[in-house]
């Protein structure tokens, strides 16, 4: 599966930007201290997250 979209956006508009995909978008983000949070909140509104570890 190819990414669709990969840009660095802004916190402040993190939700406008996620609410321009369909509904059970999936949606891979790194883990990260606020990750989590981020992942509950699009999960609710009805997308499908997957955390990824950090490749070091």
């Amino acid at each position: 599966m190819d990414p669709s979209w990969n840009k660095k956006i802004s916190r402040s508009k993190l939700l406008d930007t996620i609410r321009q995909f369909e509904p059970y978008t999936l949606i891979a983000m790194e883990a990260c201290a606020t990750s989590h949070f981020w992942g509950r909140t699009f999960a609710a509104m009805g997308y499908s997250v997957r955390l990824i570890r950090h490749n070091t």
